[in-house]
């Protein structure tokens, strides 16, 4: 199963989520503490007019180019509901039970839309981090923290750290929105 990461804020060295989080993203890539099965990494969304070109051919490939199908640029969270509507129905025609799991992200370059969800109802953990005021008030000596912009945000499969409230579990079926005020979370739906 992929474990990934999704960033958005101020500029920052690829390092401080990638690899020095004492859960890092290298790091869960060996051994992922919360994850259910054998680890591995697989596809990511590309520009559309690069799909002809495409040589593999990853779900979240798939997934990315029907949700810009259904109208990704102009509203994420539609396009969403309506990409895992497509991918319920189709699999259900052809004898699928349960034909959504994932967890997905997207942004525009200020916001994040991060969605958990599946057909099933048990969907792979989904976090996100909390604000870096609330953060920095909460761990004041943390020198670590002043690699973060005020307005950093880290979307992940499982938290980068062990210390309490740096992350919020994304709720089965919600979709996270984190943007320049913070962040907020929405019911995508009721799993089906």
């Amino acid at each position: 199963m992929c474990r990934w990461l999704a960033y958005s804020g101020e500029p920052l060295r690829a390092s401080a989520v990638l690899l020095d989080a004492t859960h890092s993203l290298v790091a869960q890539s060996l051994d992922s503490p919360l994850g259910a099965e054998t680890v591995n990494g697989d596809g990511f969304g590309i520009d559309p007019s690069l799909y002809p070109h495409l040589m593999g051919t990853t779900d979240s490939e798939v997934l990315f180019h029907l949700a810009i199908t259904n109208g990704l640029a102009d509203d994420p969270v539609s396009a969403l509901r309506a990409t895992v509507d497509l991918v319920e129905r189709i699999g259900r025609d052809h004898g699928v039970m349960f034909p959504m799991q994932g967890t997905v992200a997207v942004a525009d370059g200020a916001t994040i839309w991060a969605l958990r969800y599946s057909t099933q109802g048990r969907s792979r953990t989904l976090f996100h981090s909390a604000d870096i005021p609330t953060i920095r008030r909460m761990y004041p000596d943390a020198e670590r923290l002043g690699e973060f912009g005020e307005h950093a945000h880290v979307v992940v499969s499982e938290p980068l750290n062990d210390l309490p409230g740096l992350f919020t579990e994304v709720p089965e079926s919600t979709i996270a929105i984190l943007d320049r005020e913070g962040y907020h979370h929405e019911p995508f739906r009721s799993a089906a």
